[in-house]
């Protein structure tokens, strides 16, 4: 609106989401953030079953 324009822009308004950004169902939204080193498992997500793997842990 013509508010956010003139005193905001181009930041996000005050009240503004970041869970905008986030396209998964929130039953698929971690909390906070990952460890980097959590076990995976994707379960039905191809057709030869479920994919399982463990993040790396490498700190950046």
């Amino acid at each position: 609106d013509e508010k956010w324009r003139k005193e905001r822009s181009p930041d996000p308004p005050e009240d503004f989401s970041y869970d905008y950004y986030n396209g998964a169902h929130p039953d698929l939204q971690v909390e906070g953030y990952l460890a980097g080193d959590e076990d995976v498992e994707l379960n039905n997500l191809t057709a030869d079953g479920n994919v399982l793997f463990k993040l790396s842990g490498l700190r950046l």
